[in-house]
Formats: C-alpha cells, sequence, structure tokens
C-alpha cells in the first residue's frame, strides 16, 4: 500500500490514521462484500511516515466513538502482546451491516445499534417526487428566490 504523502516532520494525527484504515482496509473489504477485515498495526506503521510509537494507532482504532460506530463496524477479536500496543497487534472487525453505512435503508441491513448519520441518510429521497411534480430542484429554487433582491 502506498504511504501518505505530508511534509517532512509531519505529525501524524489520529483521524489520519483512521482515515488511512478506511480507505485501504476497510472500504476494500467492504466493496468485496467480506464480512470481516484484520488490521496489523505494523502495516499501518510502515504505510504512514510520522507516526513516533505504536500507541497512537493502537488507542486510534480501538475507539468505539470514533472509529467503530461512524464506520458500521465492531472489533471482535483483538491480538497481539499483553501490552496491547505492538507492531504485531491486529485487530480484526466485523462489519454491523451488509452494506455501505453511507447508503443507509433497509436494503443494506439495519446496524445493531444505527448511529444518527445511518439513520438520517435513510431518509435520502425523501422529498425527490416533490421537487419532480413541480420541475426539479432548480425550478423550485428559482422560485423561491424570485421576490428576493
Amino acid at each position: 500500500m502506498p504511504t501518505v504523502d505530508r511534509p517532512i516532520g509531519a505529525r501524524v494525527t489520529s483521524e489520519d490514521i483512521r482515515a488511512h484504515v478506511v480507505a485501504h482496509w476497510l472500504g476494500p473489504a467492504r466493496r468485496a462484500g467480506q464480512r470481516t477485515f484484520t488490521v496489523r498495526i505494523g502495516d499501518i506503521m510502515r504505510d504512514l511516515s510520522g507516526i513516533t510509537g505504536v500507541n497512537q494507532p493502537c488507542s486510534a482504532l480501538r475507539s468505539p466513538s470514533r472509529f467503530q460506530e461512524p464506520n458500521g463496524v465492531t472489533l471482535i477479536a483483538d491480538e497481539g502482546p499483553p501490552s496491547g500496543m505492538g507492531y504485531n497487534v491486529e485487530l480484526t472487525y466485523r462489519f454491523d451491516r451488509t452494506g455501505d453505512p453511507r447508503e443507509g435503508g433497509p436494503e443494506h441491513g439495519e446496524a445493531e445499534h444505527p448511529s444518527l448519520i445511518s439513520r438520517l441518510l435513510t431518509m435520502r429521497g425523501v422529498g425527490r417526487e416533490s421537487y419532480e411534480r413541480h420541475g426539479g430542484g432548480d425550478a423550485v429554487l428559482d422560485k423561491v428566490r424570485e421576490g428576493w433582491e
């Protein structure tokens, strides 16, 4: 996997780590229809220069509220040294839904504990018919803006 381009000496944030895992492990596994995927901390350390220690990626990827819930996954196996930190830590996740959490809707399965965002996204397209009856979204906006100066 390619490394992330960043200025020399730039610090890698926990959000950078989570985004990298989503792009290189979680996303491809979900698109392939896998039910689980495993991330090895040493692979992340290799890909991202600027991580100062193994504690950061280990903590960033164990976070239920910042990684697991927003991405619709649950940590099901946490293997490695007794300290829980190290290059050989392997974190295995299970997808909570059958589809992409950004897609929403019953055809993609329901999360065990759906997040607010996934519930809101199930409403996607609700007003489509109404807009079509009035000539489309642009026509509706033009009509609303008629009285504006």
